[in-house]
């Protein structure tokens, strides 16, 4: 009798950590990675001297809808894990005649906060006088800083020497992988 009574308060007491062990496991299988593009943004460079060395082209915060994309696979609420970039393209789009024949060098670097005290380096690529209207930025794979609804973009450049137009008007393409991991 003694040893059925002490069975049953052992299995008692173990079901609460097996119950919890198996919600951890269930939160981890039902983790989604998923790709995402955040949505194609326009910016203008106005050089504003004429000169060669590194400049910013485009400064941002880049916003992601959490709760869209939460709601859009399935999880009423969670957090996001792992985000790194796969893709990022800047591509010229007006004057009609320009190119980046005066662009060195670019990367691009985010960061959770506005002053870039911490930034990661999330892409670059050497166009040494190219004259494409794409370029196609080689991808770091590395974490990058995510705040809770998005993350800050610097996308800068290395020139040649002088631009030779007066506003070149650009747009850049990314595409994200990360994880939606359910709380």
């Amino acid at each position: 009798m003694k040893t059925k009574i002490l069975l049953s308060v052992f299995a008692i007491g173990l079901m609460p950590v097996v119950f919890l062990l198996s919600c951890s496991k269930v939160k981890d299988l039902t983790s989604v990675d998923i790709k995402y593009n955040p949505p194609r943004t326009n910016f203008t460079y106005t050089p504003i001297t004429l000169k060669s060395g590194e400049v910013i082209l485009y400064n941002g915060f880049i916003r992601v809808n959490v709760d869209s994309l939460l709601n859009a696979h399935g999880v009423s609420s969670g957090t996001i894990e792992n985000p790194v970039f796969t893709q990022f393209s800047i591509t010229i789009n007006a004057p009609v005649e320009a190119n980046f024949g005066w662009l060195q060098s670019a990367r691009a670097e985010v960061s959770n906060n506005t002053d870039f005290s911490s930034p990661v380096q999330i892409a670059n690529v050497n166009n040494n006088g190219g004259t494409g209207k794409t370029l196609i930025l080689t991808v770091i794979n590395g974490n990058i800083p995510f705040g809770s609804n998005g993350f800050y973009l610097r996308i800068y450049a290395t020139l040649t020497g002088p631009v030779p137009y007066q506003w070149v008007q650009m747009y850049f393409d990314s595409e994200l992988k990360m994880t939606l991991k359910p709380s």
